[in-house]
């Protein structure tokens, strides 16, 4: 069973009333059950729904074009919808209910539970990828429930695959890049392009194109240094016409970059130059959160052979705030992708590293019970012991009860070396997860390194039952 990285939804191993749900993993993994195509969440300020997307698809029938998400609940009896509406292509951006262009529902069988539109009040919903067979994005605003009473959706997220052209080639038109077939002609950039400083609507490349059928068009590049240039269309006509793409993303260097886009069989290469931006130093503690971090990881488990998964996290720039905290998002998920992606949220300050959890992923609770706990302390001495907060829930058949967490710090700037990679400082702490109707014996023990500079480098639960380790990592 592939264990998350910085998640203890393996201590329930202990637990025989609750081990369906790793059976439930294991049933997927490894067989010809199809997994799901990605995720959806939201949030109703007392509630964090969440569950699975089945299928994402454009729907271009009528002459208003509809974006069709769809999903289903983890448990399987309510249904989720987004539906956005164009009159061209689909691009990335914002797309508002009070312009018609956005609408959600979230239903059971028998009745609406919300249902938001232009009748409603402003939804919106912000398409950040769309691109590679895949889409992403989130959503907030007004919506009403079964009662007619009007309530605010926060939080909303969803990515999931979308059947789209590949990259760089057109949808409807044809033609190929350059007055000549396979003569490319000269490709102008526009704008500044600086390392650390995020691309606008000013950074843009024209390209020629040689138009031989009118139709829609979605052209881009590949993805370089942390750049992409894409446009998506109509060529009304025939003939030679120049197209303006426009570039999104962060550049990660300076220096010259060499980008390609293609159209038909088609294709053209090109060089920006990015200037030296004036990027500060990462804070070396032992958990950075700056943005496009990015960690891999192998597990393993007792009884099996050497590692038998993978794990790839990284930070984006979805930064939630709850209880009027400001968290960093890590996503996570196999490598190659292959599973719904999974959002952790940690904070920090004055050396205390924070988690933002639902408890019902670590305790057996048949309720969500959210709050923050500290996972870490790089400001107190080895042998210092301190304790989450009691979280509340009610487990089957016992009724209320809570459980925390007791973190022990083991060990404090010693070397470590796994694999190839050394680490000169790292601190080990110990957590013993306990719940309160059978005090003293821990339900489940676990213990992490933290390396200073790199952030999380080892995960023991149950003394090697589940393991990870570091492979690779980019700190920026």
């Amino acid at each position: 069973m592939r264990i998350p990285i910085l998640k203890t939804f393996s201590i329930l191993f202990l637990l025989s009333a609750f081990l369906w749900s790793c059976q439930k993993e294991y049933s997927l993994e490894g067989s010809l059950i199809k997994l799901p195509a990605g995720t959806w969440q939201f949030n109703d300020s007392t509630k964090l729904f969440r569950g699975n997307m089945d299928t994402a698809y454009i729907d271009t029938t009528a002459p208003t074009r509809v974006l069709h998400l769809l999903g289903t609940s983890t448990s399987g009896n309510e249904s989720f919808s987004i539906n956005l509406f164009s009159i061209d292509s689909f691009q990335l951006g914002t797309y508002r209910a009070s312009l018609s262009q956005s609408e959600f529902d979230y239903f059971s069988l028998t009745s609406t539970i919300y249902q938001g539109g232009n009748l409603t009040g402003e939804f919106l919903v912000t398409v950040t990828q769309l691109s590679n067979g895949r889409i992403t994005g989130v959503f907030s605003g007004l919506v009403v429930d079964s009662a007619g009473n009007s309530k605010n959706i926060t939080l909303g997220k969803f990515t999931t695959s979308i059947k789209l052209k590949t990259s760089g080639t057109t949808t409807g038109a044809t033609g190929t890049l350059g007055t000549i077939a396979g003569n490319c002609s000269p490709i102008t950039a526009s704008g500044i392009f600086t390392q650390g400083i995020a691309l606008d609507p000013t950074n843009t490349i024209q390209v020629q194109v040689t138009v031989t059928q009118a139709g829609a068009f979605n052209l881009s590049t590949n993805t370089i240094n942390g750049v992409t240039f894409t446009k998506a269309g109509s060529f009304a006509s025939t003939g030679v016409q120049n197209v303006v793409l426009t570039g999104t993303g962060m550049p990660v260097n300076a220096g010259p970059q060499t980008f390609t886009v293609t159209m038909g069989s088609t294709a053209c290469n090109f060089n920006i130059t990015f200037l030296t931006g004036i990027i500060p130093p990462p804070v070396l503690d032992y958990f950075p959160i700056t943005l496009n971090s990015n960690w891999i990881y192998y597990y393993g488990a007792t009884g099996l052979p050497g590692y038998i998964d993978s794990n790839a996290v990284k930070i984006t720039s979805y930064n939630p705030t709850f209880a009027g905290n400001s968290y960093t998002s890590f996503e996570s998920n196999t490598t190659p992708p292959t599973s719904p992606i999974d959002t952790q949220y940690f904070r920090k300050t004055s050396g205390n590293y924070y988690q933002y959890i639902d408890a019902a992923n670590i305790f057996p609770f048949t309720n969500s019970s959210f709050g923050e706990y500290i996972f870490l302390k790089d400001n107190v001495a080895q042998g210092a012991t301190w304790q989450s907060q009691n979280f509340s829930g009610n487990i089957s058949g016992v009724g209320l009860t809570s459980g925390y967490i007791t973190m022990t710090l083991l060990a404090k700037a010693v070397p470590v070396t796994i694999g190839s990679l050394t680490f000169p400082d790292v601190i080990k702490v110990k957590y013993d997860y306990f719940l309160m109707i059978s005090p003293g014996v821990p339900i489940s023990t676990e213990e992490k390194w933290f390396a200073r500079g790199v952030g999380l480098i080892h995960d023991d639960i149950d003394t090697g039952n589940s393991f990870s380790d570091i492979i690779r990592y980019t700190i920026y």
